[in-house]
């Protein structure tokens, strides 16, 4: 009796154990800010309601560190005003140009539309993702 209680607690544990780890795999996702072709470094780009942000460097290029599968929200500064940019499940690389975003507010609409669709589901899981230990291994590993 007793090792059937011991196998039964092992066998919850292996499985509770890899359900996480599925839940908790990253990718990369490799960005530039450019405005009128000029490359802009220094750029915060923040995660949307998380307390986590990139800079861009020199280049104007930043990295990311995201759920496989889950898309994320970042904030793009444009004319003193939050842009939001939906990164989705299938973006790896990311050109974000503030001259033509400038132009697309029909692109920035449907970023916040979608954010403000995906808010409440979203943000418990991404604050629970990004404050993983897993997420500080996987960004050392990616962005660093």
């Amino acid at each position: 009796m007793k090792h059937i209680i011991i196998l039964i607690v092992f066998l919850t544990n292996l499985i509770f154990s890899q359900s996480m780890e599925v839940e908790n795999e990253f990718r990369k996702v490799s960005g530039i800010v450019k405005g009128y072709d000029i490359p802009k470094d220094g750029i915060l780009v923040p995660y949307v309601g998380l307390k986590r942000a990139v800079i861009t460097d020199s280049y104007g290029i930043f990295c990311l560190t995201v759920p496989k599968n889950n898309s994320v929200f970042i904030e793009i500064p444009i004319c003193g005003a939050l842009t939001i940019r939906e990164i989705k499940t299938t973006d790896n690389n990311v050109i974000i140009d503030i001259s033509e975003i400038e132009k697309s507010t029909k692109q920035i609409l449907r970023s916040k539309q979608n954010w403000n669709k995906e808010k409440n589901k979203l943000l418990p899981i991404l604050i629970n993702i990004y404050n993983s230990t897993e997420y500080d291994r996987a960004n050392n590993e990616y962005c660093f």
